[in-house]
């Protein structure tokens, strides 16, 4: 339960955040669609699981923002952007990085 806390109050602190590329209301939706996909992913896994799809996760994401850099997807590429910094934020809390230790010493 400590992650849902954590998941929540990350959220609350990242609700005003703007990049300034792309509409501040779409960036907030991206931001939801994160934080709801991670606390679904939590509720309905494993701690063990949950660690090994979040691995997945940020493989096909970081793939899919490469290569619309590389396409030259300027507005995906933000969008890949903000997912990604926002999935990165989750992935850093001190809750997932305790489930993390957890998984590899069990």
């Amino acid at each position: 339960m400590e992650f849902l806390k954590e998941l929540k109050e990350l959220q609350k602190q990242a609700s005003g955040l703007n990049r300034g590329k792309i509409d501040i209301n779409v960036e907030r939706k991206i931001r939801d669609n994160v934080f709801e996909i991670m606390e679904m992913l939590f509720t309905n896994a494993t701690p063990e699981k949950f660690i090994n799809t979040t691995k997945l996760m940020y493989r096909d994401w970081s793939q899919s923002y490469s290569e619309d850099i590389r396409f030259g997807r300027d507005e995906d590429a933000d969008k890949g952007m903000i997912k990604l910094s926002t999935f990165e934020w989750v992935v850093s809390l001190p809750s997932v990085q305790k489930m993390r230790s957890e998984v590899s010493a069990g």
